[in-house]
């Protein structure tokens, strides 16, 4: 951009300001964006493992197999 010899140090400190800002902006804008969403999916998977505590636990998972599934010739 062609700027007029006494405004050049003043359009220079300003870049440099504007390119620290935008580098602070932009960290907190993408650090809230992460911890909100974050938060609400975290949120999400607490809500939808809520059903799975009050099921009662079960003892065992273990099936007897059938008396005449023989396991005699397995080869």
């Amino acid at each position: 951009m062609h700027m007029p010899k006494p405004l050049q140090p003043f359009w220079k400190a300003w870049c440099s300001f504007s390119h620290v800002l935008g580098k602070v902006m932009s960290f907190i804008i993408l650090s809230l964006f992460w911890l909100v969403c974050f938060s609400i999916y975290g949120l999400g998977l607490k809500i939808w493992n809520l059903k799975n505590l009050f099921k009662k636990p079960v003892s065992t998972y273990w099936i007897d197999p059938p008396k005449d599934a023989g396991m005699q010739y397995q080869f």
